[in-house]
């Protein structure tokens, strides 16, 4: 189990949802000195012997001096919001996108003052924020002009100031950090930047005329309905679909499978015997927003594409079996099983679980997809995703269009996870519990899988539904055939 499994088990081992929101918002509560430094305490502590990888990319005495730091700070009381801002940066440091964090009964993306809040959806692109729509519909500012200041304060000052606090990515990298704010700019700007009843926002309109206009706040409950409404249709998670010319795609929205869906092992086989029979040359392998599920789906697809046999995983490891704060630690029933059963102390005095089939060497399907393949990933393309673009890209198997992955080609920190309770500021910690870390990494493992071509989309490609990196990939495709038929 990877990201996409962590909220049903959130609800399933506390009892009841933490991610809910109103139009009426939860009261603050003023959390004194002693009850903060309680709650750090064991904030630390859950990290250090919960968490497998702290120090996985942040050396252990930086992670020290830091948490001595903010500890440090606690010296006089503090709204729930002002005390979730502190730690939260501290979190972040793990550079472990699986890690959450979530303030109590509220809305994980859009915790604080939910009827002050920015009105504008936004595209950032090169630390550059465009105009998508208004919520309220009206569209004062025109769609596609980009956005320079907020009350005052200019917009390249507010995304940097943000970033701090945004978790979503691994190791080094940023494009899931920028995908998530962009997806999510009015909750971190009312969490962390400055909520307000009305927004002065100054910009320059497509014609590259300056421009100012002030906006109410929007409520949550509008942003949800509207993106309610705007919501494509749903689609099938796992869709071949065939084009012109020998050239098929296979889109993978993510790497589980619901109730009402085809088992994935039996759609790979499907789909993989149909591009055989079909005699396709060339596969678009689509897993942009992919953001991971079953490691064990990421080593059976590249089974269909590997030429010859390959280590996915190199070892996982995981924190002893047990910790001091066992009491406050939840974690699915049935995982006490495993770590009693699978998990054994490694000669490094680390704890490894070995039995996984991505650890052993695996050979290709018999009947593997020998054609060209073309990888489309974004930030979003996360956990087993990127593990899954790592193993490809360490034998050479694909072109890679779009952005770094989110997902660091070393590997993450997922499989299953433990619930800690911080129990006067009413903070939920979701900490995975196994480090995975890849066979063939590359010589910058705390790095994505950079593509071979990169491509960003632009406000005026969202706006107009344009999909530049499925078009690159099809002119790639048509100009090496067409190169190909006059040789």
């Amino acid at each position: 189990m990877k990201t996409t499994i962590w909220p049903l088990l959130l609800v399933l081992l506390l009892g009841a949802p933490r991610m809910v929101f109103s139009q009426d918002e939860p009261a603050q509560r003023q959390l004194t000195v002693e009850q903060q430094q309680t709650d750090f305490r064991l904030f630390r502590a859950a990290l250090e012997q919960v968490h497998p990888g702290v120090y996985r990319y942040t050396p252990k005495a930086r992670f020290d001096a830091l948490f001595d730091s903010v500890y440090g700070r606690l010296q006089a009381p503090l709204s729930e919001q002002a005390y979730y801002a502190m730690l939260t940066p501290l979190m972040v440091q793990l550079r472990c996108g699986h890690t959450k964090f979530i303030p109590a009964q509220r809305d994980d993306k859009y915790p604080y003052h939910t009827s002050q809040l920015f009105p504008l959806r936004l595209h950032l692109l090169g630390g550059r924020a465009y105009a998508l729509y208004a919520y309220d519909g009206r569209n004062i500012v025109p769609p596609g002009a980009e956005i320079l200041q907020i009350n005052g304060r200019p917009v390249g000052d507010i995304l940097t100031g943000l970033l701090p606090y945004v978790s979503f990515a691994d190791g080094a990298t940023t494009t899931a950090k920028w995908l998530e704010l962009d997806a999510f700019f009015a909750g971190y700007y009312a969490a962390f930047g400055q909520a307000a009843d009305r927004y002065t926002v100054q910009y320059r309109q497509p014609d590259g005329r300056l421009a100012q206009a002030e906006l109410p706040a929007t409520t949550l409950a509008t942003i949800k309905a509207v993106e309610k409404q705007r919501a494509p249709a749903p689609r099938y998670p796992v869709r071949l679909e065939f084009l012109p010319n020998d050239v098929a795609t296979l889109t993978i929205d993510h790497f589980w499978v619901g109730e009402q869906e085809e088992p994935f092992e039996k759609f790979l086989a499907s789909a993989f015997r149909q591009l055989r029979a079909r005699g396709t040359k060339a596969l678009i392998l689509d897993v942009r927003n992919n953001e991971g599920g079953m490691d064990g789906y990421g080593s059976l697809l590249y089974s269909y594409l590997a030429r010859q046999p390959f280590s996915y995983y190199s070892r996982i490891t995981t924190h002893p079996r047990r910790v001091a704060i066992q009491e406050q630690v939840h974690s699915e029933w049935f995982y006490g099983i495993y770590r009693h059963l699978l998990i054994s102390r490694a000669k490094d005095g680390t704890y490894e679980y070995r039995h996984r089939q991505g650890l052993k060497r695996q050979q290709p399907q018999k009947k593997a997809f020998v054609g060209d393949v073309y990888v489309l990933t974004n930030g979003w393309s996360f956990s087993a995703t990127a593990e899954f673009a790592t193993a490809v890209r360490a034998q050479g198997r694909a072109t890679f269009i779009g952005q770094e992955t989110g997902g660091a080609a070393g590997g993450d920190n997922s499989g299953f996870f433990a619930f800690v309770n911080l129990p006067h500021s009413g903070i939920t910690m979701g900490l995975p519990v196994w480090s995975y870390y890849m066979a063939q990494p590359g010589s910058h493992p705390e790095r994505g899988i950079i593509p071979d071509y990169v491509v960003e989309p632009t406000a005026a490609d969202v706006l107009s539904g344009t999909d530049p990196e499925m078009q690159l990939a099809q002119d790639l495709i048509r100009k090496k055939a067409e190169a190909a038929a006059r040789q």
